[in-house]
């Protein structure tokens, strides 16, 4: 069984010439629908003070970037092939993912979220 590309890769816009089959536009309606009802239940969540409480336990000066050898690497290693613009946008990643954390949202591992915002580069 030979796997399909995945939608918006070269290999399927080749394959099709960029267009949707019935079951891929099925897919995305879907997906849409998903995005937007996760939208209403935050906002739902936010308006009634669930979330809200959960955002008052931020705090941006508590996030601290790894500093283990791996991580340091990974940094060096960005630094040295990524753009300016690029590397900065590892740095946001992280920082969001981290006070993602802080909110509960969600429960990265600091050093592996680190690392991944540099894999970009």
């Amino acid at each position: 069984m030979t796997r399909q590309p995945r939608v918006g890769a070269y290999e399927w816009c080749e394959q099709t010439n960029g267009r949707l089959s019935r079951s891929e536009k099925f897919e995305l309606v879907r997906m849409l629908i998903r995005s937007q009802l996760g939208n209403l239940l935050e906002k739902l969540a936010y308006n009634s003070g669930i979330l809200r409480d959960r955002l008052s336990r931020i705090d941006i000066n508590t996030i601290q970037v790894p500093d283990s050898e791996i991580a340091l690497e990974a940094e060096l290693l960005a630094k040295n092939s990524c753009t300016a613009a690029l590397l900065n946008h590892s740095y946001r990643t992280y920082f969001w993912g981290s006070l993602l954390g802080q909110a509960g949202l969600l429960q990265p591992d600091a050093e592996l979220l680190f690392m991944e915002s540099k894999r970009s580069c």
